[in-house]
């Protein structure tokens, strides 16, 4: 992969964040040149996302790639005696397949700007759940610089006979062996290939302290995206009991309805969930769009979440194992200690909805993956 048609083959890695920065910040900023407006208004209209969904997606976007993260990002995962410009010119021929899940607006964005800064060509299968947003920025992309190789499509039929070796997926294991199927039997991957697959759909909060800015921050890990994220909280382990918090929830998400436009929408599971629990006494609460419950924990709509007693997190891991993404907690006065708890991945709540730019799905950081060959 050439970064240009000049005299330079590649540009070093605080050049390419430069333009990485400035070519993001565009987009946002010139919505109606960069074609982003035209994206928002077609996800909105098309009832792909809500709004609020949408801009907080974009805010974070604005937040996580900048300058200096794209920077500490790969310096993070390469060899400071290395040149960059060697992993460059190693990686020009490579090509990675990165399958979109589309359940959030520019969910695999990610994915996506580590194969770019990793100098291998990108090839994007974008979900049709999603089929403007990501698109938008990448057309934007291939129209400001020549630094990158792009091939992206709503159509896997599109990469037919491309015999890529490399490839990322993001979604439910029920469908892999039948999306791995048809690859092969298309000749979009090779037969020979290597594979990032990540299915963790969940994340769980450890409340052991309350004010008025943990419920917010816990409100905000919930609604987010409709819980449809895998930073998305279902389960609640707290020193206190559901009902000595119920009012002060329902307030919370009442305002945080009102502030980000969401309708009220209760799931059939989550209703005929209410009526189950009422019949069969478990204690629960209606709060906003979702159910609130104490009793067994089975993962089955984002619209339930479970509040249980504190465990120790050690318990936490063998009770969800690879279908858990992360366990927040609240960094004031923790009275656990989790900086020695082996196989879990730990942040703040207030960063359950706003990760930085080298988070890692499933335990695992992408641009190493990709570095990593």
């Amino acid at each position: 992969m050439q970064f240009s048609t000049g005299g330079r083959l590649i540009h070093p890695i605080h050049e390419l964040a430069d333009i990485l920065q400035k070519i993001v910040s565009d987009w946002l900023s010139k919505p109606n040149e960069s074609g982003l407006d035209e994206a928002i208004d077609k996800t909105i209209s098309e009832g792909f996302f809500e709004k609020s969904d949408v801009d907080h997606a974009l805010n974070n976007l604005s937040l996580s790639v900048q300058r200096n993260e794209i920077i500490e990002w790969v310096f993070r995962n390469t060899d400071v005696q290395k040149s960059y410009s060697e992993i460059i010119i190693k990686n020009r021929t490579r090509k990675i397949l990165c399958l979109h899940a589309g359940n959030l607006p520019l969910v695999g964005l990610q994915d996506m700007l580590a194969v770019l800064v990793s100098g291998v060509q990108y090839c994007g299968k974008v979900s049709r759940k999603d089929p403007y947003l990501i698109p938008s920025l990448l057309r934007y992309i291939q129209t400001q610089s020549s630094a990158f190789n792009i091939k992206f499509s709503l159509d896997i039929r599109d990469f037919r006979d491309e015999l890529i070796e490399e490839w990322m997926f993001a979604g439910s294991e029920d469908s892999l062996e039948s999306l791995k199927s048809t690859l092969e039997k298309n000749s979009v991957i090779s037969t020979i290939h290597r594979s990032l697959i990540r299915i963790a759909h969940f994340s769980v909060a450890v409340i052991d302290q309350w004010d008025s800015k943990i419920c917010a921050d816990l409100i905000e890990s919930i609604f987010r995206y409709g819980g449809k994220g895998c930073r998305s909280v279902a389960v609640v382990y707290s020193y206190f009991k559901l009902n000595e918090l119920s009012k002060e929830l329902i307030v919370e998400s009442s305002k945080w309805i009102q502030q980000n436009g969401y309708p009220i929408r209760i799931a059939p599971a989550v209703q005929l969930r209410s009526a189950y629990n009422e019949a069969i006494g478990i204690n629960q609460v209606q709060v906003g769009n979702a159910l609130f419950q104490e009793g067994l924990v089975t993962i089955d709509d984002p619209g339930i979440i479970y509040w249980q007693p504190l465990i120790n997190p050690n318990d936490v891991n063998s009770q969800f194992g690879h279908h858990l993404q992360q366990v927040y907690y609240v960094p004031v006065r923790n009275e656990i200690d989790f900086k020695f708890v082996d196989n879990l991945k730990f942040d703040t709540l207030q960063n359950a909805q706003s990760p930085p730019i080298w988070w890692q799905p499933d335990g695992i950081d992408v641009l190493k993956w990709i570095l990593s060959k």
